[in-house]
This record gives C-alpha cells, sequence and structure tokens, in this order.
C-alpha cells in the first residue's frame, strides 16, 4: 500500500519552499502588528521624540471616550448591516438566477459589472445621485414627499453608506 505523504528529496527542501512566505509574513505582518502593540502601551511626545511606557493606560482613556463609542459602535452596526444584508442580498440573486432560463449567461454577465466599475467612478456617481441639492435620486424623493438630506441626518447617511456598499 503506498502512502499518500509527498515525498521530497531532501528533508530541507519543505521548510525551503515555505521559508520566503514565512519571511514575507514576518516582515510585513508580525513585525508591524508587535510594533503596533508595543506602541499602544507607550505615551508618545507628539513629534515622537520621547515615549513613556504606560501600559494600559492608554486603552482605558480610549474606552472611557464618549466620541471613540460612538464611532465604535456605528462602526459594529455598519458591519454588521452590510454583511447581513450583502449576504442576503446576494443569495436571492443567486437563487433567481438559478431558475432563469434564457438568457443566464447575459444575466450573469451582468452580475459581474459593478467589478468593472472602478471604486472613485462609483463614488462620484453615488455623490451625484444623492446630492442634497442636486442629486436624482433626492429629487424624486422629494416629489414623493420625502425630504432626503444624508449630511443632516445620520441615520440617512449610515443607510446610504450600507446601500452603495
Amino acid at each position: 500500500m503506498s502512502s499518500s505523504r509527498p515525498v521530497f528529496r531532501s528533508r530541507w527542501l519543505p521548510y525551503l519552499l515555505v521559508a520566503p512566505q514565512l519571511v514575507i509574513t514576518v516582515i510585513f505582518f508580525i513585525w508591524p502588528a508587535g510594533e503596533a502593540l508595543w506602541y499602544s502601551l507607550q505615551s508618545v511626545d507628539p513629534f515622537g521624540f520621547s515615549s513613556q511606557f504606560v501600559g494600559l493606560e492608554n486603552f482605558v482613556a480610549l474606552f472611557h471616550d464618549s466620541y471613540y463609542l460612538d464611532a465604535f459602535w456605528t462602526t459594529i452596526k455598519f458591519s454588521a448591516l452590510v454583511t447581513f444584508s450583502g449576504l442576503l442580498v446576494s443569495l436571492l440573486i443567486a437563487a433567481l438566477l438559478d431558475y432563469v432560463e434564457r438568457g443566464s449567461r447575459f444575466y450573469q454577465t451582468l452580475m459581474l459589472l459593478p467589478y468593472a466599475v472602478a471604486p472613485a467612478v462609483a463614488a462620484v456617481l453615488w455623490i451625484f445621485l444623492f446630492n442634497p441639492g442636486r442629486g436624482l435620486i433626492t429629487h424624486f424623493l422629494g416629489e414623493f414627499g420625502y425630504d432626503w438630506n444624508h449630511a443632516q441626518n445620520s441615520g440617512q447617511a449610515m443607510f446610504l453608506v450600507v446601500f452603495a456598499s
């Protein structure tokens, strides 16, 4: 019975093959993460000339800051809304496309269109569509009696950013 285990000519060859990726991982991920953790435990003057070890005081101050906590919970809400709505819409569209028999290749190709549009171009389009003064969608919402101004209403801004994502 043959073994499914790969056989290398040299005992060191597998390590030699993995070594470049390990070096890159250490240099570009592990080392910077370690430095960031070390710097987070220090108090540094604004110009970075001197620092003092303060331990977890920075984190205590951070979690007592109401602005940070508001931003933190907004980020959590945004992440959850984008994740769940993205999955729901994607699965719904995939299920609907699975039943299409005529022109299915066309619709499947059409689903790839958002990947072809550069993010900067998409952002400019969203700005033009939802501009509070001159936006096309803002105008149509105003025609139906809905006052849309995402610059003054945080709920509308969150909806717009989640919808655009």
